[in-house]
């Protein structure tokens, strides 16, 4: 009796001890999915700046794979979706204006100085029992890049190499098929992504690329790059690749152009128009160079959306683009008081005293 007594509080004691233990554990907070992408953010931020930045080319690709499937893992999280990512500072962060995606592209320089990109597309997709998913989806870096890349379309197995500065979104007027994920074709409205990149090139020159990015309608986890809608004559370009000289700063960027009155003021794609000084090799496009004066492509949103080049255009000054439409149309309603206020008229008369 004395032995089964005693075991049977030796088990009681040993009970109550783990319930213990067990209420201890579980009022440890876990951390939350911010906190976890937090630290993720806090390793990865030193590998992204070696990566660009160091030495060995040898480390900087092999640190580069441990940094690629570190970034993947926190992207696929769901609440990764909206954090910011500020501390990678080395990296290319851009959010499509709708939400519907993000880009974070960044890149190599090797001991020959060539360039090797990467980026990663992190999409948020609705499922057909109307829930959000995310996918994190890889752009192969696989294709040599030239200038003869204007006319292929590429995706994302088959991706020519850049860097991303701008993503813009231009809706397009009309319907597209396309299946709803239950394998139903359904009519819906699309946008067109324009996007704006940048390619080391040579020693010598480099790229800079205006490119389209769409959704396949049918594989939602493929990327499409290139589209047949950059008119610059008769038979369109699926992007516009511009070459200029490494010693030149070429621009290209959206920007106000000035149009004739009573038209209004639109926002274009406006470059540099490229020009060579000595002119005996034309082919030479390394000595390419802006010569002052600018070029553009207009977005036109009918018949699915595409760009019509204008040559020679004016740039608003940035003081009369803050200035509303209404507001000028008023003082050309008004000469005479606009003229009065500049003192370009005289005053009225005096009239004298009856």
């Amino acid at each position: 009796m004395t032995d089964f007594r005693l075991s049977k509080f030796s088990f009681l004691f040993i009970l109550i001890v783990n319930l213990g233990v067990m209420f201890h554990l579980s009022a440890q907070p876990f951390p939350s999915a911010m906190e976890v992408i937090r630290e993720a953010e806090l390793r990865l931020a030193p590998m992204a700046y070696e990566v660009l930045n160091g030495d060995s080319t040898v480390q900087k690709f092999a640190l580069n794979q441990t940094f690629g499937k570190g970034l993947m893992e926190v992207l696929s999280m769901p609440e990764s979706y909206t954090y910011p990512f500020d501390s990678l500072t080395t990296l290319s962060r851009l959010t499509a204006p709708d939400g519907s995606f993000r880009l974070f592209s960044w890149y190599i320089v090797d001991e020959d100085q060539d360039h090797l990109y990467y980026c990663l597309v992190q999409r948020k997709y609705r499922q057909k029992n109307g829930k959000d998913t995310i996918m994190v989806i890889p752009l192969h870096n696989s294709e040599t890049f030239e200038r003869y890349s204007e006319n292929r379309q590429y995706d994302n197995h088959h991706w020519y190499g850049a860097l991303y500065y701008k993503l813009i979104a231009l809706p397009a007027k009309g319907k597209r098929e396309a299946f709803d994920g239950s394998g139903k074709i359904v009519k819906e409205k699309w946008t067109n992504y324009l996007l704006l990149g940048w390619n080391g090139g040579t020693i010598y020159s480099s790229y800079k690329i205006a490119d389209v990015l769409l959704w396949d309608p049918q594989d939602s986890s493929r990327v499409v790059l290139g589209a047949p809608v950059f008119f610059f004559e008769k038979l369109p370009k699926y992007r516009v690749v511009f070459e200029y000289s490494d010693n030149a700063f070429f621009r290209l960027n959206m920007d106000k152009v000035s149009l004739r009155f009573p038209y209004k003021d639109r926002e274009m794609l406006v470059f540099d128009h490229l020009s060579q000084p000595n002119k005996d090799n034309p082919k030479k496009m390394l000595t390419f160079g802006p010569d002052g004066s600018y070029d553009c492509l207009s977005y036109i949103s009918r018949k699915g959306g595409f760009f019509i080049f204008l040559r020679n255009i004016r740039v608003m000054d940035s003081k009369i683009a803050e200035r509303r439409s209404k507001d000028i149309l008023r003082e050309y309603d008004k000469p005479y008081k606009r003229q009065q206020r500049s003192g370009v008229l005289p005053p009225p008369p005096i009239k004298k005293p009856e």
